[in-house]
């Protein structure tokens, strides 16, 4: 993940996927890569969990896509 639009793209993309489950799987995506020495990967995953957690926030209807 590049730019904020592709942070919000996914986030978009988890919360139709999995609804309010998306923090909690953006989270442990973000352990994950921690675990494994990728802490830019880790930091795009945890700006991906924020941005679910806004999106959800919002309640219904939401934008499709937020940048």
């Amino acid at each position: 993940m590049e730019g904020r639009g592709e942070i919000w793209e996914t986030a978009n993309l988890l919360v139709d996927k999995i609804g309010e489950a998306a923090p909690v799987y953006a989270s442990k995506w973000a352990h994950t890569l921690l675990e494994a020495g990728d802490v830019e990967g880790r930091a795009n995953w945890m700006r991906v969990m924020v941005a679910c957690k806004a999106l959800l926030s919002q309640g219904e209807p939401r934008p499709q896509l937020r940048r």
